[in-house]
Order: structure tokens, then C-alpha cells, then sequence
């Protein structure tokens, strides 16, 4: 997961002001029994600093898709 992650973040422009139209923002949500907002959609706007947020460690537990869902919603 962790590679797809790192292909999609380095496909996108991530490393723009907040003036450039074009530039997105990247979040993290990590989920197992529940979930919990690793960071927010602000919290980096420089590529390699989202690079090695998005190493997290594995927190173990059931897969909850629908309370990620809702959670992110």
C-alpha cells in the first residue's frame, strides 16, 4: 500500500502554493476496528514531506470499510 501510495503522491502536483488551481491536497485516513485521521488535507503541501508522513505504522484489527467511509465523509 505504501507504494501505491508513494506513485500516486509523485504523479500529482503537490508541491504548489495554495494560488496554483492545479494543486492537490493530501489526507490520510488509517483504518482497522475504527479510524482515525492520520493527517489532515493541510497539514503538507511539499511532496516530500507527504513521502514519509504516509509511512505509518500498522495498528492491527478487524478492516472496517464502511466506518472509513463514513468517517472520511
Amino acid at each position: 500500500m505504501i507504494r501505491f501510495l508513494e506513485l500516486m503522491i509523485n504523479s500529482l502536483n503537490v508541491d504548489a502554493d495554495d494560488s496554483d488551481p492545479t494543486v492537490t491536497r493530501i489526507g490520510l485516513a488509517k483504518f482497522a476496528d475504527s479510524a482515525d485521521a492520520e493527517f489532515q488535507l493541510n497539514t503538507y503541501s511539499k511532496r516530500t514531506e507527504l513521502l514519509q508522513a504516509i509511512h505509518v505504522r500498522y495498528t492491527g484489527g478487524r478492516t472496517n470499510t464502511f466506518g472509513a467511509i463514513r468517517y472520511s465523509r
